[in-house]
């Protein structure tokens, strides 16, 4: 009996063993269903973000094809002599406050009173390139909304650029463009006019290239409606008729008040001798005696 009572109580322990073997190995087996499929959805949801924060807003921006479009190009003055003064630290902060800015400036907060409801943010229908210290603007197409909004994006990035003492200067162009920003292809005739243009700009601001303006003309579009000014400009050559962006104009249509005179003389605290002449050529365009 003894004997006999010891095999039966060791089948049955061996039997528990067995049962809690299998209840584990079910157990084990729902968690692995469990988390192949949370990790599908949650892969699936990744991938879903990493496309919507990656591929521009427009499926226009991907095609390697012209169009007729807006550029607007700009550099950041002294970027080189930054990179050999300041650590790589600062020269990052630097890019990602100008980055920043761009994101800032596509909320309406910025947008000319009057017409916040009108118009949708002004990024939209606008897409931004960087290339080290270099920022592109290229529109999706080259309707008046599209124009506009390159005007308002434009004059708010030079103004809270030059309110942060990172002077910029540019040029608008307008033509027949092909920008694949998936693929890294940028050229066309009006990227070389904005190029070309811009260095010979000698001051911070935005020069209008000649075909930007026949555009105007030929839409019958009202300057001032655009924040756009003919004067003598300061260039490379000496002092030119050309349309601008005027920042004054501008700033009081947002009514932004803290854009001054003031603002623009704390740039010589950052540099000496030749570079200087951009300052005294930004004073007498926006704030002449």
């Amino acid at each position: 009996m003894v004997e006999g009572e010891a095999v039966g109580a060791t089948i049955f322990l061996e039997s528990v063993q067995l049962l809690e073997f299998v209840g584990s190995l079910i157990y084990y087996l729902h968690l692995q269903v469990f988390f192949l499929q949370g990790g599908r959805v949650m892969e699936k949801k990744a991938s879903g973000l990493r496309n919507e924060m990656l591929e521009p807003k427009t499926s226009i921006f991907h095609k390697t094809e012209k169009r007729k479009c807006f550029i607007g190009l700009f550099d950041i003055l002294g970027f080189k002599d930054r990179v050999y003064r300041d650590t790589h630290e600062e020269i990052s902060k630097l890019m990602t406050k100008t980055r920043n800015h761009i994101k800032t400036i596509e909320s309406m907060g910025n947008s000319p009173k009057g017409l916040r409801n009108e118009m949708k943010p002004p990024i939209e229908g606008i897409e931004p390139a960087f290339f080290s210290d270099t920022i592109m603007f290229v529109s999706e197409s080259d309707s008046e909304s599209c124009f506009w909004k390159l005007m308002v994006l434009t004059a708010n990035f030079l103004i809270h650029m030059l309110l942060e003492e990172i002077p910029l200067k540019g040029a608008l162009s307008f033509g027949e463009m092909t920008t694949n920003f998936k693929e890294s292809i940028y050229f066309g005739r009006p990227l070389v006019d904005a190029h070309l243009l811009s260095e010979e700009n000698y001051f911070c601001g935005a020069v209008i290239h000649h075909s930007l303006q026949e555009y105007c003309k030929k839409n019958n579009l009202p300057l001032e409606k655009y924040f756009l000014k003919s004067g003598k400009i300061p260039m490379k050559g000496g002092a030119i008729t050309h349309l601008y962006i005027d920042l004054i104009s501008f700033s009081e249509a947002i009514e932004l008040n803290d854009f001054k005179k003031d603002n623009i003389q704390k740039l010589y605290l950052n540099v000496s001798g030749h570079p200087r002449r951009y300052i005294d050529n930004t004073l007498s365009v926006y704030f002449p005696d």
